[in-house]
């Protein structure tokens, strides 16, 4: 595993997010995370699952400077991959809790939302979906993600917006359930999924389940559809632009 790092400790396996400096996804993450989390729900000496990110960054989002240079048919096999990502861990039966230790923006965002838990760090650190600004669409499956934790008028307000949030703004509408300092974030987490742990496992995997019926099924990862009009908005030469400015911001 390149991008990410899996340690297990009593029954409860801590991934951590370790690509670059800023834990940005590309295929390489998507990918790995797809495995692990199915190697994860396979294994029954693994009872929860913790994500985390270092040092500053849970994860900056989409990996534009890898992104950016990929062929057509890379950035469609990206697209469908990422899709594909957040279904399986949306749809991932065990306990998850995020232990969101900085900023987490955009595609870190949508990792923490299909999460059962989120802990993040106290501090000046950007949570929320600001796909619109970066010039790409929002599906309706992201949508509805963030909507199932801080409301659907408020979700489509910050999503038009391309509003990011600090921890405590983050706290008071929901979309994070706990804000400690930086340095208890996994500890945090550790405590939550204990709490999870006390119970039945097949009774609250199926509960989970339950919940989690119509969010399933909104996330549903075959959507052609958006995803052509992704890559449409992708190679248009003003969103171009936009991505170029974000990358040479990224590298300074």
């Amino acid at each position: 595993m390149n991008s990410i790092k899996i340690t297990v400790r009593d029954k409860i396996a801590l991934l951590t997010l370790d690509k670059g400096r800023s834990n940005a996804l590309g295929v390489e993450m998507v990918l790995e995370l797809k495995d692990m989390l199915a190697n994860i729900e396979k294994d029954d000496s693994v009872w929860g699952l913790i994500i985390t990110g270092k040092e500053e960054y849970f994860s900056a989002g989409l990996n534009f400077v890898e992104l950016f240079d990929y062929s057509e048919e890379q950035v469609k096999y990206f697209w469908e991959q990422y899709f594909s990502l957040i279904y399986t861990f949306t749809a991932f039966k065990k306990p998850v809790v995020a232990a969101i230790n900085g900023h987490a923006p955009s595609a870190g965002t949508i990792l923490a939302l299909c999460c059962d838990y989120r802990v993040m760090a106290d501090g000046d650190y950007s949570i929320g979906i600001n796909e619109v600004s970066l010039g790409i669409i929002v599906p309706d499956s992201f949508f509805q993600l963030y909507a199932s934790c801080i409301g659907r008028q408020r979700a489509n307000r910050y999503i038009l917006e391309g509003k990011l949030i600090n921890s405590h703004e983050a706290l008071g509408i929901g979309l994070v359930d706990e804000v400690v300092k930086s340095d208890f974030v996994v500890n945090a987490a550790v405590k939550q999924m204990q709490k999870y742990l006390k119970y039945n496992k097949s009774v609250w995997q199926e509960s989970k389940m339950n919940l989690r019926r119509n969010l399933v099924f909104a996330v549903q990862p075959h959507q052609p559809d958006i995803i052509k009009k992704i890559l449409e908005e992708w190679w248009a030469p003003y969103n171009r632009s936009i991505l170029q400015t974000i990358i040479q911001n990224f590298k300074k």
